[in-house]
């Protein structure tokens, strides 16, 4: 018995190790991505401008190499944007509302694709739903994103974490909204994830499901094989797990 106790621990010990051992290339992306703004204006690729939404203590700099990546598979309007370290999760809504009617207007696209990190993707269905988006936005790709909250964070009782209950006022409200038939939702997800717990809380009812397992919830971010699967989602196909790039 005491073998069979050790055995989930001894794991979520491993997965601990491996989220430590990702943050300094997080910091290193973060200081490098954060330099200088991205290049505008862009020429039209025939695809939708992708906007990228970082989570809770991120930063625009988390989807730097996935950014380039993109590039590389000829996406040219690319849009990492950044939030004030303080502030609410409804101010930065409102502001990615902003952001995304600004995007529309210079590149003249009629929607825009949303690529979200952890929280950023809570303020990116926020923004859809409280600011009018709804067709001004053709997917949303989210990324270890609590949509039904998770049993971990919360714990901390830190400001913006407390949204993360399940029964919060934030993911009540959310919950509250249909979702826009119109616009694509893919939720990546994965069992071994620490922040959001369990790892199936990271699934939305109404989208898409990719199986992430077992990268955890900064590999989302640097993994090679995420940012294939993402290039894939932006390209139209129907993804269900990661694979090899």
């Amino acid at each position: 018995m005491a073998a069979q106790r050790g055995g989930p621990q001894r794991a979520r010990g491993r997965e601990l190790v491996r989220h430590a051992a990702m943050l300094p290339l997080m910091g290193l992306a973060t200081m490098l991505g954060a330099r200088g703004r991205d290049q505008a204006p862009r020429r039209d690729d025939g695809r939708n401008p992708v906007v990228f939404v970082h989570g809770y203590g991120g930063s625009r700099g988390d989807f730097l190499p996935m950014a380039a990546r993109l590039r590389l598979a000829g996406h040219t309007r690319i849009y990492r944007l950044g939030f004030p370290s303080r502030g609410s999760t409804r101010a930065r809504a409102q502001e990615l509302a902003r952001r995304v009617a600004q995007i529309r207007a210079e590149s003249d696209a009629p929607r825009v694709d949303l690529v979200a990190h952890s929280m950023g993707g809570l303020i990116a269905r926020l923004a859809i739903h409280e600011h009018g988006l709804d067709d001004a936005v053709g997917t949303l790709i989210t990324l270890g994103t609590p949509h039904l909250g998770t049993e971990m964070l919360p714990r901390l009782n830190l400001g913006v974490l407390r949204e993360l209950r399940q029964d919060s006022a934030l993911l009540t409200a959310l919950t509250r909204h249909e979702w826009p038939a119109q616009i694509r939702g893919v939720s990546f997800w994965s069992a071994v994830d620490l922040f959001v717990v369990p790892g199936e809380a990271a699934l939305h009812p109404a989208f898409e499901a990719v199986d992430a397992s077992p990268l955890n919830h900064y590999s989302y971010l640097l993994d090679p094989r995420v940012w294939s699967a993402v290039r894939r989602v932006l390209a139209g196909e129907r993804v269900t797990t990661v694979a090899r790039p």
